[in-house]
Formats: C-alpha cells, structure tokens, sequence
C-alpha cells in the first residue's frame, strides 16, 4: 500500500529526528550504530526496540509472571488525577500481566490509559528487554494526537528494573503522556508523573547534569536524576 509507505517513512524521519534532538540536548553521543542496520547505502532502518519504544537499562534476569504476582499487583495513585483512576490502574496493570504471561511468555508490554474517558488502547507487544510502542498505528496516533497531559503509558519489566532513559525520554517527549508506569513481573508498581510545575527544559538541563556528573555510568545518572526529579515538576511514586 503505498500510502501505508509514506507514511511509515514519514513516521520513521520523524522518529529519526527525535532521536538526534534528544541526544544533543541531553548532551549524550549519538549511537547510530545501536539503531541503524548496515549495508543499505544510505537507507536505514530502525532496529526494533533500539530508538523507538521504551527500553530497559540494567536489564536483569527475566521473571517469569504467575497469577499469585497478578494477585498482588499494588494501588498506586498519582496526584491531580480523576480519584478513579487508582482503580483503573490496578485493573489496567493486571490485564497487561495476564496478557504478557497468556501471550507474550512474560516479555514487555505495553498500553495507554486516556485518563479523561478511562478507555485503554490494545497492548503492544514487545521482547525481552523493550517495547516498540510506535510499532501499532492506534497507539502511536493517540501519542501523537491526544492533547497535553490526557495519558497514561503502562509497561511491564520482565527484569524488574527501575525506569530507564529511554522511558524517561518517551515520558518528557510526549506531551500527551502525563504519567508513565511500570508494574514488575512480581506485580510491583512505580510511577513518574508531570505536576503543574513541570518544566521541559529544567527537566532537560537536570537528566544532563547527571549523566554528566555519573560520568560512563549512565544508571547512577538515572539514579539521580529520578532522586532529584520533584525539582522540575515530577513526582515519582511507588
């Protein structure tokens, strides 16, 4: 189809472009290496889960999901959200669970929560270590479309790690996205949240001050950076 083309390039260049911005104001080397296949003259193309998605950092071993973990997936609530919406995550983190155990052998997944209407997109599929968000048309047109602060990305870690840069990276690239979770293969869940007070350059300026100070250890940078996150407008959760 070729519209279908078009637009996947034009999705592709825009992604492309993300990418470098990101990495020039976040004061990080471009790793083209790590996103590009070689041997296309010049025609590249995405490495699935590398620049698009959301990706884990020190990965860990995989757990694998049971009914016991769904069982216990824990309420959390951020602040300045509908006062159901604590409900609608619970439910939300449970389903996601049982979808990645039933049909993705526990690997990553992904789904988005309007928070206005409390309606979920289907889940993305994703591996071991990262999801392709971008990857379903439905998803990527609500990121792209919905207004400011109208979402909720939910994802799983199979290895149970924190959030990395990359999830940081989707959370402050999208205005859409309010509040991004992460509910663990045991069921154990955190946020990230933007206030009122958020601040998209503050907040640039702080993840680049910290991956400056960790020096090569990019996870101490986003050790610190999530301790000092309520500075510029975020608050984190558990």
């Amino acid at each position: 189809d070729e519209k279908a083309i078009i637009l996947k390039k034009a999705r592709y260049q825009g992604q492309m472009q993300n990418y470098v911005d990101f990495s020039r104001k976040m004061g990080l080397p471009e790793q083209k290496q790590r996103i590009l296949q070689d041997g296309l003259r010049g025609r590249v193309t995405p490495t699935k889960g590398q620049m698009i998605g959301v990706m884990q950092k020190n990965r860990g071993e995989k757990v694998l999901i049971t009914d016991q973990a769904i069982e216990k997936v824990q309420s959390v609530a951020p602040s300045d959200l509908p006062s159901n919406i604590a409900q609608i995550l619970t439910q939300t983190h449970k389903e996601l669970l049982k979808y990645s155990m039933d049909e993705n052998e526990s690997n990553e997944v992904a789904g988005l929560i309007d928070i206005f209407t409390g309606k979920r997109t289907d889940f993305v599929k994703g591996d071991r270590h990262s999801v392709d968000i971008y990857s379903d048309v439905n998803t990527y047109h609500n990121l792209v479309s919905k207004s400011k602060n109208s979402l909720i990305l939910c994802h799983n870690h199979p290895g149970l790690t924190d959030f990395s840069a990359n999830d940081i990276g989707v959370f402050m690239r999208h205005s859409s996205v309010k509040t991004m979770t992460i509910v663990t293969n045991l069921g154990k869940v955190s946020y990230i949240s933007k206030t009122k007070h958020f601040d998209y350059k503050k907040t640039a300026d702080l993840m680049k001050d910290c991956l400056k100070q960790s020096g090569s250890n990019i996870d101490k940078g986003i050790e610190n950076f999530l301790k000092k996150c309520y500075s510029v407008g975020i608050e984190r959760g558990k």
